[in-house]
């Protein structure tokens, strides 16, 4: 990864005093998430809690829609973050899917997730 900031830079004098303290806020945050990101503490979530996704099962041919209710992380047994998703179908059941499912069997648009199920059918 390559920086962006290697330092905080004063403009004093170039810009007004204004946008200088905005600029050194921006400054600030941006070498934070870079430290964060260079010692691995940064996360990307694929989803947030209450999102809707939509899971394909194979075994059934069958699309389901489901809404994100926890998302752990913390070492699993693959290393991997873990989410908590309830098909709305069968309220109070809780699956678990890691985050190589995202993109596979767990989807966070109906259309990506019925051209999954298309491509398993054939």
């Amino acid at each position: 990864m390559k920086r962006l900031t290697t330092g905080i830079y004063s403009f004093s004098g170039r810009i007004e005093n204004v946008e200088n303290d905005y600029i050194l806020r921006v400054q600030r945050k941006l070498s934070e998430y870079e430290d964060l990101e260079e010692h691995g503490k940064l996360l990307k979530l694929p989803c947030a809690v209450g999102d809707t996704v939509y899971v394909v099962l194979p075994r059934d041919s069958h699309l389901t829609v489901a809404q994100i209710n926890k998302i752990e992380v913390k070492p699993t047994v693959y290393g991997k973050m873990c989410c908590f998703i309830e098909p709305v179908s069968h309220r109070g059941r809780l699956y678990r899917y890691f985050e190589g499912d995202f993109g596979k069997t767990v989807f966070l648009t109906k259309e990506a997730a019925e051209a999954a199920l298309k491509e398993m059918s054939n």
